[in-house]
């Protein structure tokens, strides 16, 4: 909030891109974490947000700045921001805009999956994965609601609350056309039951006959899935409230009471202990993040059923390997045992072939410290992962468990004002 906006240093995030609440949110987080990092005041200028064209971005949630308005500002001359690395090439531009027209690659550490350097030795000590604990903060000052919203938001988070409280968040329409695949209910409630196992064994004790009520907060934009869970699950409470259902609808969604729907299922899925989702979603990516902004780390209580977690525009997604690992050679069976099974053989020299011929299956070597380039786009994640490593350039599969996140550090000082 400088005094005199004229002589600030600003950057000007142009949404162009039409898309929904939790893609909006990530745009301008990509934006606002860029401005910190090269010390710039961040305006904002959305050209399609559907939910309210005459408020915009400010219907629900506080300006980001309360001293600079875009909107007497032309943007015909200024100049389009670039990076490169831990560079800001545009560093001399006293205004500068990023367009974003559809999902970017700004190619630099000013933005997403990084941390500023003297925060990390901090963060680290507490925090598994740095980067997403600082876009979290970044989302929570970005989703800064106005005091009646908040009220509201506090009200129903209230009237919900009941813990435990496992969440899931189920996106079956608009969702399934281009952006992923369907998910059965079988398959988020099976994380939900193995979690309250989990919470019985750690908070009741296995032969306790202590009971309790398995609650799951039901966040979706189909009405039919509610029946559909009460059938098939008649042991679990499932709380839904039906009028956000219905403003999640393709056809009530692109409002403002649509996007306070959005916004209150966001709300109570980030206050629940475990949620369950997919993190081809943007509001389930969202819920995680914020997440990170109520306790020390949140990393283990989302479970994603298709990707990993990853931010579109985010500089290199990396693992770093923790520990030595040879991969799985396999061996052919020896003279006796071809005699003996001709047939055999046969079927298994053909299934070792597509085994090593598989980009999906085939694994890579490591050691310790490695670097590896991870691919966000192949659904593993869970006791896999597939990436590059970026010693030797070989891509394929590694357990999850020899190699943890890797937050790269930011070419600037957040508390001070050094750059590199």
């Amino acid at each position: 909030n400088p005094s005199n906006c004229n002589d600030a240093r600003r950057l000007v995030c142009h949404v162009k891109h039409l898309c929904g609440f939790g893609c909006m949110s990530h745009h301008i987080a990509l934006c606002l974490s860029i401005a910190i990092g090269t010390k710039r005041t961040l305006m904002l200028k959305l050209d399609n947000f559907k939910y309210s064209r005459n408020e915009g971005w400010e219907a629900l949630f506080l300006p980001l700045s309360e001293t600079c308005d875009v909107s007497s500002l032309n943007l015909t001359n200024v100049a389009e921001w670039k990076g490169k690395g831990d560079l800001e090439l545009t560093k001399n531009d006293t205004v500068a805009k990023i367009t974003i027209n559809t999902a970017i690659n700004p190619n630099s550490k000013f933005a997403a999956n990084t941390l500023p350097r003297d925060l990390m030795e901090d963060v680290k000590k507490f925090h598994a994965y740095p980067a997403l604990w600082y876009i979290g903060q970044i989302m929570k000052y970005i989703l800064r609601s106005k005091p009646e919203i908040s009220k509201q938001l506090s009200q129903k988070l209230n009237s919900t609350k009941i813990y435990p409280l496992v969440g899931i968040q189920v996106r079956r329409t608009d969702k399934l056309v281009k952006e992923a695949k369907l998910v059965a209910l079988e398959k988020y409630m099976l994380h939900v039951k193995e979690w309250y196992d989990k919470y019985k064994l750690e908070n009741i004790g296995v032969n306790a006959d202590t009971k309790f009520v398995k609650s799951v907060y039901v966040a979706t934009d189909d009405d039919t899935l509610l029946d559909e869970a009460k059938k098939m699950y008649p042991d679990y409470n499932f709380i839904n409230d039906k009028s956000i259902t219905a403003a999640a609808s393709v056809k009530e969604r692109y409002s403002v009471d649509g996007l306070l729907g959005i916004l209150t299922d966001v709300h109570i899925l980030t206050h629940c202990d475990y949620v369950v989702c997919t993190f081809s979603s943007n509001v389930c990516r969202l819920v995680y993040e914020l997440m990170q902004t109520l306790h020390i780390d949140a990393t283990t209580r989302v479970h994603s059923l298709d990707k990993s977690y990853y931010f579109i525009g985010q500089w290199m997604h990396q693992h770093i390997a923790i520990y030595n690992y040879t991969k799985t050679e396999i061996s052919v069976p020896g003279s006796q045992e071809r005699k003996k099974n001709e047939k055999y053989l046969k079927l298994y020299r053909s299934a070792l072939t597509l085994y090593l011929n598989s980009i999906d299956t085939k694994e890579i070597s490591l050691k310790a410290g490695d670097h590896i380039g991870v691919d966000n786009r192949v659904e593993w994640g869970v006791t896999t992962w597939r990436g590059t490593n970026l010693r030797t350039w070989k891509t394929g599969i590694y357990p999850s468990y020899i190699a943890r996140e890797y937050t790269e550090e930011s070419p600037y000082d957040l508390l001070g004002n050094t750059f590199l």
